[in-house]
């Protein structure tokens, strides 16, 4: 049936222009700073109990120092974690800490380039989760609702400020990118397959667990689907499509981690009963309506806005349509998933267990609940005859959201100075900073042989035929360790650095062969005489092939979308001006 001139002109229309783009922008980019504006001067961490707070940082601070020495950069720590070479970026993706190092080195204060970021992450956050929404709705004002309920949701913020976990926190903003992919792989728009591509490359760049969670929740949504999708085979090929291009978008990451987790042996991260780790239904729900942002055993929660938002919406249930009733339906799996009421006992000693903490579930609890909310809200802002109204009431709530935030930073802070004092407490601040990182401990990543003998490795001991030695000049070079010192006899010199694969130890500038000593670190035999030993981890050939398959990978499929996309506009303004 051939489209009218009307219709096309609407459909045109209907469309983001230019200027909707920018002012919406500038809207996102002014939420960004009111999201931290409540932790002004940033001249500390807002809560410092646990330890994501200092391993993100020290994290960043790694890849600021190796960017200020560059301009290559190598996967082991040089200058943080005890300075013994610690692999943490092997096996954790680090590719989305690099702006945070960019931002540091424009700002030298470090927390507050840590707050400039979480302001760009949340940026990212408001941009993507609108965009996305607009796809699936293709309703401007749900958009933005949606986007600033899943910006400022509770367990975003006591992801970002009180655990600092920034691999979750992130991994968040690419969410809605994700599941955008995966819905129009199986119901909507099948040539849209690469949105998942590029959403699930974010995020095994991102934080594994929450590739693993997500997967999960994958098989969830695929398993009855089965009965409904059409065109099967033809989704089946999308889908095949899609995990090609992720796995070629990944291969940064993956040949690294999968090259070095063949090799290395690891301690691993701490293993939790998660039947101890979870809570009741109950108590969940009491926690989401007080809105702590205190991420302390139980106090884990959905927050305020969700919580109401998405009770009130039951109210709305008939007035939505089918897609928007089953991500409320996905959320509540969600919610019991992160909570006691869920059999957790049946699979503590499954694959599923590697979660730790079932109240992750709540990332995806606050993502389909904030799709839910904002599907109720506008059925409900639709039904008033006058848009000034229902601007008033959008406005009411965004300011809503922007106060709850405020009041639970504010709460937030006041927590953590009762903690003072106590043992539960660190004290991190602009003085201390470098001393707190180079000396801050981590085993997850930490190779077994060195189990053992960690503290004597962490002390920073070096030892010659066995006995230690305080003789030796350490220096920090380029992606290398310098030892400098002299040798009265031919020794066996047994230095603090972790071993992982592609180790290379140079004397006096020519490359010589090493062992690992009893307590899993590099050993060398030397003569007697001067020594200048460097140490270090090769960014070899195959990982930098990886990158660049990746890299060029990316640069492809931006021109091809790019091209896609103004190929449609074309076509379509055409048929318009016909």
């Amino acid at each position: 049936m051939e489209i009218s001139r009307v219709q096309l002109r609407k459909k045109v229309t209907d469309k983001l222009t230019g200027k909707k783009v920018l002012g919406i922008v500038l809207f996102f980019l002014a939420l960004s700073f009111i999201y931290i504006l409540p932790y002004f001067p940033w001249d500390a961490l807002a809560f410092t109990k646990g330890q994501d707070g200092r391993f993100q940082l020290s994290r960043i601070d790694e890849l600021y120092q190796q960017l200020r020495q560059g301009p290559f950069i190598t996967y082991i720590s040089l200058h943080t974690f005890s300075e013994i070479g610690y692999g943490v970026n092997f096996f954790y993706p680090f590719l989305m800490l690099i702006p945070a190092a960019l931002i540091r080195l424009l700002v030298s204060n470090p927390f507050q380039a840590y707050y400039l970021f979480i302001a760009a992450y949340t940026f990212a956050t408001f941009l993507i989760a609108f965009f996305c929404m607009h796809d699936f709705s293709k309703n401007i004002r749900q958009s933005i609702i949606f986007s600033v309920i899943y910006g400022f949701a509770g367990f975003r913020a006591i992801d970002v400020f009180s655990r600092n976990a920034l691999g979750e926190a992130i991994a968040i903003t690419f969410l809605p990118l994700v599941f955008l992919g995966f819905y129009h792989i199986l119901y909507g728009d099948r040539s849209k397959w690469y949105l998942l591509a590029v959403g699930m490359a974010l995020l095994i760049n991102t934080h594994l667990l929450t590739v693993f969670m997500t997967a999960l929740i994958f098989l969830i949504i695929l398993l009855p689907s089965l009965f409904f999708i059409t065109d099967f085979f033809k989704r089946l090929q999308a889908g095949f499509k899609s995990v090609l291009l992720t796995i070629l978008l990944s291969l940064n990451f993956f040949v690294p981690f999968l090259d070095q987790y063949l090799y290395t042996k690891m301690v691993g991260v701490t293993k939790f009963d998660v039947t101890e780790k979870s809570y009741p239904l109950w108590t969940q729900l009491q926690n989401s309506f007080s809105g702590t942002y205190e991420a302390w055993y139980d106090s884990y929660n959905l927050g305020t806005i969700i919580i109401i938002l998405t009770l009130l919406g039951l109210f709305l249930y008939f007035k939505v349509t089918l897609k928007y009733r089953l991500t409320l339906f996905l959320g509540l799996f969600a919610l019991i998933l992160s909570t006691s009421a869920f059999p957790w006992e049946w699979f503590k000693e499954t694959p599923i267990a590697i979660v730790q903490f079932p109240w992750r579930f709540l990332v995806f609890a606050t993502f389909f609940f904030a799709i839910y909310s904002s599907g109720a809200v506008e059925a409900f802002l639709s039904s008033f005859r006058s848009k000034d109204l229902a601007t008033i009431l959008s406005a009411f709530l965004i300011l809503s959201a922007i106060f709850i935030h405020g009041i639970r930073s504010s709460d937030l802070k006041h927590i953590n100075e009762a903690h003072q004092g106590t043992h539960l407490y660190y004290d991190l601040n602009e003085e201390n900073f470098d001393d707190v990182l180079r000396g801050y401990l981590n085993r997850d990543y930490l190779p077994k042989k060195s189990e053992k003998e960690f503290r004597s490795i962490y002390r920073d001991e070096i030892f010659v035929d066995g006995q230690k030695s305080s003789d030796i000049k350490k220096t920090i070079k380029p992606r290398a360790y310098n030892f400098a010192f002299n040798l009265e006899k031919t020794s066996t010199v047994d230095f603090p650095m972790l071993i992982y694969k592609n180790m290379w130890v140079y004397d006096n500038g020519k490359p010589i062969p090493w062992e690992t000593s009893e307590r899993g670190t590099v050993q060398v035999k030397l003569d007697k005489g001067k020594h200048s030993v460097s140490i270090g981890n090769s960014f070899t050939t195959v990982y930098k092939i990886a990158w660049l398959v990746s890299g060029v990978s990316w640069f492809v499929l931006l021109l091809i979308i790019l091209k896609k996309n103004h190929g449609k506009r074309s076509k379509l303004e055409m048929e318009v001006n016909r």
